[in-house]
């Protein structure tokens, strides 16, 4: 679940956070094409033409993944209907920028305050700091 400010201010009405699932660039398409408009230095985002929502993002120091936004993947599309393994949050990412009055839900999940350098690594690394009980961890 991503609380950086583009995500949150991505939706409409803004939202505390969005959650996204990865997969890979070349497994995914989107009919008809929509080309991805940059939204800041560190991403590519895509949004609907018509709506203008939010669709998936791709960080540019990784393009072999795709993030879509879970609440836009079509579910009837999966098999029996049933959601596959691993389409569960599974961590807070940026939550060093997230809203002052969101409140994270006490759900175990790992926290991480942003990229330990402030951006994502050239090579797709994305090393980030590690949040506890509002502290850091190098």
């Amino acid at each position: 679940m991503c609380h950086c400010s583009h995500c949150r201010e991505s939706s409409s009405p803004p939202v505390p956070f969005l959650t996204f699932t990865a997969f890979p660039s070349p497994s995914l398409s989107f009919t008809p094409s929509i080309p991805p408009t940059s939204t800041s230095s560190m991403a590519t985002r895509t949004y609907c033409p018509s709506c203008k929502e939010l669709l998936a993002m791709n960080y540019n120091a990784d393009p072999a993944r795709t993030h879509v936004l879970a609440s836009k993947i079509d579910k009837a599309s999966w098999p029996g209907g049933v959601e596959p393994e691993g389409m569960r949050p599974c961590k807070h990412i940026f939550v060093g920028d997230k809203d002052p009055d969101e409140q994270l839900p006490d759900d175990g999940l790992p926290r991480f305050l942003g990229f330990r350098d402030g951006k994502p690594g050239t090579d797709g690394s994305f090393e980030m700091v590690k949040q506890y009980d509002g502290e850091r961890e190098e």
